[in-house]
């Protein structure tokens, strides 16, 4: 096979990892072009091609470039704001008020928390905006507003433009949309594949900012990537019972990405490991595109969900995963060292009473973790074992001893 197709990509850090991978990989050539091609030459990028267009970021503002629809600026320039005037821009109040003070942006914003608080508002949005001259959608947030403007454009086949506001969530990069209480009010109920977001800016000067000030809004979504470690291993007992499709090229990816997760300094500046980070946030929802989510989506998901709902307090979803790696890694006695080292190294706790969650709370989500298993159809390692409160009481009472995990 020829490499001709593939060098319009070559610019792209992710672009030159898949294809230096590609040279690797011999015999697998033909699955990888196959999933180089469910990256850089869809639909999806016809759209980010025109995006780009309409926005046309200078060279001299573009800090690098992840992929065809995710650059690092290294700010956003005053004339990006008055480009998009009318715009619809959706946003969060908290992050909004964060991105406000920073550049003094006044533009008309719509908050998923106020103006579409519910799935009426959500749908009465949706005729205002399909009957509308802008062909783009704006939001400026966190993976929530992401998910929001990736089912508006799901909806219209309007153009979606991401603005971050951290990097707790990979959700800006990913081609699925969660079904927030909004969007299921519409009558949905399991995660919707539709397109990543068109056009991802990250505004390197603003995350830097974020991270100063909330280093977990920027940490917590290490703990998201960390679900390779156990999700990796249930998507091989899922294979070897013969409930999922085991792929060669994928697992090369999620080695590349724990080496990542190994390598990155986060003692160096910011900036110097934002490119890294970014990279494998996206690469990661790369793979859940390329074969479905089980590889990054395993029991340690499932038991986060469980605390998302159990938890009197918005907990960050990254963090949960993190803890839930840590209780399925020590359940399997693999990567526990592993596990431990990351966490220490990302700051991501090891304390429940940190995350205002109870040692029971935390006994309940595992024991009802395997519902959301169910749910998404997702054979993992609580399908192996007789679950039990008494089997997580004695679990959860051996990590603490043990000091895995501290009250």
């Amino acid at each position: 096979m020829s490499f001709e197709k593939y060098k319009t990509i070559d610019k792209y850090l992710l672009g030159r990892t898949i294809v230096n991978e590609l040279r690797a990989f011999c015999g697998l050539c033909e699955r990888a072009y196959e999933i180089i091609d469910l990256t850089f030459f869809t639909k999806r990028n016809i759209k980010t091609k025109r995006l780009c267009e309409i926005v046309d970021i200078k060279q001299k503002l573009i800090h690098s470039l992840i992929s065809d629809n995710v650059y690092i600026l290294k700010n956003l320039p005053d004339s990006f704001f008055k480009h998009f005037d009318n715009s619809f821009i959706i946003s969060e109040s908290i992050p909004y008020e964060s991105f406000n003070k920073f550049y003094d942006f006044n533009n008309n914003v719509l908050f998923i928390d106020k103006e579409i608080s519910d799935g009426k508002r959500l749908n009465d949005l949706l005729f205002e905006i399909k009957n509308s001259d802008n062909d783009v959608i704006i939001g400026i947030g966190g993976g929530r507003v992401m998910d929001i403007i990736k089912f508006i454009s799901y909806e219209t086949g309007k153009l979606t433009l991401a603005i971050p506001t951290s990097l707790s969530s990979h959700v800006y990069a990913s081609p699925k949309i969660h079904v927030l209480p909004q969007i299921r009010e519409m009558g949905y109920e399991l995660t919707i594949n539709s397109d990543s977001s068109h056009l991802s800016l990250l505004d390197l000067d603003f995350l830097n900012y974020m991270y100063k000030k909330e280093k977990r809004l920027i940490m917590a979504g290490f703990g998201d990537i960390m679900a390779f470690i156990n999700g990796r291993e249930d998507w091989i007992l899922a294979s070897k019972r013969g409930l999922d499709k085991f792929d060669e090229v994928v697992n090369r990816f999620i080695d590349f990405i724990i080496e990542k997760l190994k390598e990155i300094n986060i003692n160096k500046d910011f900036k110097e490991w934002i490119n890294e980070y970014v990279l494998i946030q996206v690469l990661l929802c790369n793979i859940t595109d390329w074969v479905g989510s089980a590889p990054a989506s395993g029991a340690e998901h499932m038991f986060a969900h469980k605390v998302e709902q159990e938890s009197h307090t918005q907990v960050l979803h990254g963090e949960m995963v993190a803890l839930g790696t840590l209780i399925f890694s020590y359940i399997r006695k693999k990567n526990l060292e592993l596990v431990v080292d990351l966490m220490g190294k990302f700051n991501l706790s090891r304390n429940i009473s940190e995350f205002h969650l109870t040692r029971d709370m935390i006994v309940n989500s595992l024991v009802k973790a395997i519902e959301e298993g169910k749910l998404k159809n997702r054979y993992t390692i609580l399908n192996e074992i007789n679950i039990t409160h008494d089997l997580f009481n004695k679990i959860i009472d051996d990590m603490i001893n043990e000091g895995f995990i501290y009250e």
